[in-house]
């Protein structure tokens, strides 16, 4: 079944109104058509089963035939501290690692970053599409929440302000190894850990 986030607004009891853009999409690509079954995520946590009722081109409405905890978001919080590549590479990585179970995302800024900060508004530029693929990323791989995508930080701030176990895997590191350094958060008893990667 084909699965789309939608704001918690427009989940009424058991009736869903979908938005105009999810509605083009049923209507002029999926072809959709009224008692299709399509799956609605509330990025709560929670996934609707969801019977088509009405299409129209600028307004599909649902009626919800089940509600269940999606399974798809991982108990570990990651957070991935990711130097600004070039635009496409940094796609690749926003959608393979929402696929992964990254939980939230922070662009880095560092002397060797792409682009180099020629003004301030290169990331509002960028904001809406990089949105867009966490987005279909995460209806593509199951998950119940749209990662976070924060505003850039610079490297040495972003070290200031981690919080919980934080990793900078090196490859010529011969000491601890990730297993190593894993360790303590596998034998404690809470499952609901924090960690971020450089």
């Amino acid at each position: 079944m084909h699965r789309f986030f939608v704001s918690a607004d427009n989940i009424n009891d058991d009736t869903i109104i979908l938005p105009s853009n999810i509605s083009r999409q049923l209507t002029y690509v999926l072809r959709s058509l009224p008692g299709d079954r399509i799956v609605i995520l509330d990025n709560l946590g929670w996934e609707y089963t969801v019977v088509l009722k009405t299409i129209d081109r600028d307004q599909v409405v649902g009626l919800v035939e089940n509600r269940s905890l999606a399974l798809g978001e991982p108990e570990t919080q990651i957070t991935l501290y990711q130097g600004v590549l070039k635009a496409n590479r940094f796609e690749l990585i926003l959608q393979k690692c929402t696929e992964l179970g990254v939980s939230r995302f922070v662009p880095l800024l560092s002397k060797r970053s792409i682009p180099l900060q020629r003004d301030d508004h290169w990331f509002d530029r960028r904001y809406t599409r990089w949105s867009r693929i966490i987005m279909e990323a995460a209806e593509q791989s199951r998950r119940g929440k749209i990662p976070k995508l924060e505003k850039p930080a610079k490297f040495e701030d972003a070290c200031k302000n981690v919080e919980g176990l934080a990793l900078i895997p090196w490859e010529l590191h011969e000491t601890t190894g990730i297993k190593m350094a894993l360790t303590p958060l596998a034998e404690s008893h809470n499952h609901n850990h924090s960690i971020s990667i450089f």
